[in-house]
């Protein structure tokens, strides 16, 4: 899925080189914002569309990852939705994914799903992270803003070690008094308000979410890094637009089981 990098490399690659003798080949290394790294040689394939037609992508083929891969869905110039515009495959850099809780989710490339109503629609931070402030319903946490990253590459969600230590403390209090059995877990239409991000108290069935009833917290720290990484959990049941031709990013209550009837040139299960 998407993967946000905490760090670009020295040199955008750009358009991709010729890399097809032993001396040319080209290495690449990204830093993500959890704290993973993946590096290796870019190599040209086909990538076959819904239509029949194909196009030459360049991919990164890591060393000593073990997972089956990352689509790569940033807003650099060689990630998979600017090439496939580049060549014509799609008219315009937009991405919408919609992870279901139950597992899976669907994911389209293009504009022809983006719905016209009912969508709440914030600015993309042209270069580095936006600045976000944390609430726990009317109260702050923390006093200072910080850096928030939408990464639906990253399982869960991510605070810096002090912010997660306030938040934690101020949800332990504020639950004392209840006998409540509440799985915390951040979720997109309960963070947004104005400027600032708000989380608040949304309750999930335990039985829902484990067999034994346990209760779940969903964000983790995030040592070494003053950043808050809103990760796939905090996703679910929405579907996420990430619109890079306008700079913006959406989402709205969805049934992630259910991939709609589309028009887009490409739309996968996940």
């Amino acid at each position: 899925m998407r993967r946000s990098s905490l760090r670009r490399a020295a040199q955008d690659l750009g358009t991709t080189k010729d890399c097809r003798e032993e001396p040319d080949q080209c290495h690449y290394q990204i830093n993500y914002a959890d704290g993973t790294t993946s590096l290796g040689v870019l190599l040209l394939d086909k990538f076959s569309l819904p239509t029949g037609s194909a196009r030459n992508i360049a991919f990164g083929c890591p060393e000593k990852v073990p997972v089956d891969g990352i689509l790569g869905l940033g807003r650099g110039s060689v990630d998979l939705v600017s090439q496939l515009k580049h060549s014509g495959a799609v008219s315009k850099n937009v991405i919408g994914h919609c992870l279901s809780s139950k597992g899976g989710g669907y994911l389209f490339i293009g504009e022809e799903n983006v719905p016209s109503s009912h969508v709440t629609w914030v600015p993309m931070a042209p270069t580095t992270p936006s600045q976000a402030t944390l609430h726990l319903g009317r109260n702050p946490i923390g006093t200072k803003p910080f850096k928030a990253i939408f990464d639906s590459g990253s399982t869960y969600t991510y605070l810096p070690e002090n912010l997660h230590a306030q938040l934690v403390s101020a949800l332990k209090a504020s639950l004392i008094k209840s006998s409540l059995n509440w799985c915390l877990i951040l979720i997109l239409d309960c963070i947004y308000a104005g400027k600032d991000l708000t989380f608040q108290n949304c309750a999930r069935p335990p039985e829902r979410i484990q067999g034994h009833g346990n209760a779940c917290f969903g964000i983790l720290e995030l040592p070494g890094y003053d950043l808050f990484v809103i990760g796939g959990i905090s996703m679910q049941e929405q579907l996420v637009i990430h619109d890079n031709e306008k700079g913006r990013l959406a989402w709205m209550p969805s049934p992630c089981d259910k991939m709609p009837m589309s028009k887009a040139a490409i739309i996968s299960h996940i």
